[in-house]
């Protein structure tokens, strides 16, 4: 009998055992295949032509991003300090693609140049290009309405200026650039008609040198608040350091006076969450143009300092109200600085005429053409 008992539990305990076995294999099989049938991580690349940790555009980009991405559970690849030339960009693009992603993001204006070849070489991933001289076919084109903003500061400028003439310090005349001093130009005659906006091209979206001789050359122009379109903080340090008012770029790092008057912003975070909402659902046709404004609540103004007046601030408000209203900055009767009939006045320029068409300038503007 006692040997009978022991084969009994032997053989009970080799069943136990067995199906024990038997539960861990199965569940096993179904850990490996949930995670074989669940959906990978969404991965998206970004390039950029400088640190997406300075202050102005391309940290402003990068911010936007990271944050669309992190509500939306997409993973971010980033490629930094990457020049806007073929080689450069393709070289990023290469990189990007070996890391698995669905999609890339051109943040820079140049990249665009390239965006149909690369779209060509690299079909099954979906480019966005930030700005650009010509049509896309094959990538999405985005931004934020940008000029509305300038349009607004222009108002300010116009009414905080005491000389009448007002200085800015822009990158390059695209059309991009070309688009925002004309708008700021229309806030700014908006409020004095006989304003100038004396403008000095760099000819880069960085070079800190340049852009603080080109302070320096418009204050001895008489130029008493100054505005910019370049990558990072550098003319609001010179505006500073000569106590002239100035309007920003998105967040500044530096510590500054009541002479910055406020910044124009855009909600990057906004126009990137729309961008991956319609990536995910497919409905991101090749050469459709995502440009969000004041209307979406994609751009705004930042706060006021002490040197805006309140009649400034109550210009401006009038003018948002307006635009909120369905008003078109670029309609009606506008001339451009040579004479020349540019819009209308029961007319309104298209979307295409402002993205690329914008090869001319308002009437006030003052191109500075000395070396």
């Amino acid at each position: 009998m006692t040997n009978d008992n022991g084969d009994a539990r032997l053989i009970l305990r080799g069943l136990y055992i067995s199906i024990v076995l038997l539960i861990i294999g199965a569940a096993l099989v179904l850990i490996i295949n949930s995670t074989l049938d669940a959906p990978s991580r969404t991965r998206v690349g970004a390039v950029f032509s400088g640190k997406v940790t300075e202050s102005g555009w391309n940290g402003a980009n990068y911010g936007g991003l990271d944050s669309a991405c992190r509500a939306q559970d997409t993973e971010l690849i980033i490629c930094e300090n990457v020049p806007e030339d073929r080689t450069a960009c393709f070289n990023a693009m290469a990189k990007l693609v070996e890391q698995n992603c669905e999609a890339v993001f051109l943040t820079s204006y140049g990249y665009a140049n390239y965006a149909d070849e690369m779209a060509a070489k690299y079909p099954n991933v979906k480019l966005y290009v930030s700005g650009s001289d010509s049509e896309q076919k094959e990538a999405v084109y985005y931004f934020g309405r940008m000029y509305q903003m300038r349009y607004l500061a222009g108002i300010i400028a116009g009414l905080t200026s005491r000389t009448g003439t007002i200085g800015y310090v822009a990158a390059m005349p695209n059309n991009e650039v070309n688009r925002g001093i004309n708008a700021f130009t229309l806030g700014v005659r908006r409020i004095a008609p006989e304003a100038q906006v004396r403008v000095i091209f760099t000819g880069s979206w960085d070079n800190a040198k340049k852009e603080k001789d080109a302070v320096k050359r418009l204050a001895e122009q008489s130029a008493d608040v100054i505005m910019y379109h370049q990558n990072r903080e550098s003319v609001p340090e010179a505006c500073e350091a000569a106590k002239i008012d100035f309007i920003g770029m998105y967040e500044l790092n530096g510590e500054y006076t009541a002479h910055h008057l406020t910044s124009i912003m855009c909600r990057w975070s906004k126009i990137y969450s729309s961008l991956l909402r319609d990536m995910r659902m497919n409905s991101d046709d090749k050469g459709r143009v995502c440009w969000l404004g004041i209307e979406d609540d994609a751009v705004e103004l930042d706060g006021y300092s002490g040197n805006v007046s309140l009649r400034a601030r109550t210009e401006v408000s009038m003018a948002i109200d307006e635009l909120k209203a369905g008003k078109f900055i670029f309609s009606g009767e506008i001339y451009d600085n040579s004479g020349v009939l540019r819009c209308a006045d029961d007319e309104v320029l298209s979307d295409r005429a402002l993205l690329y068409g914008m090869d001319w300038f308002a009437e006030g503007v003052v191109i500075d053409e000395a070396k």
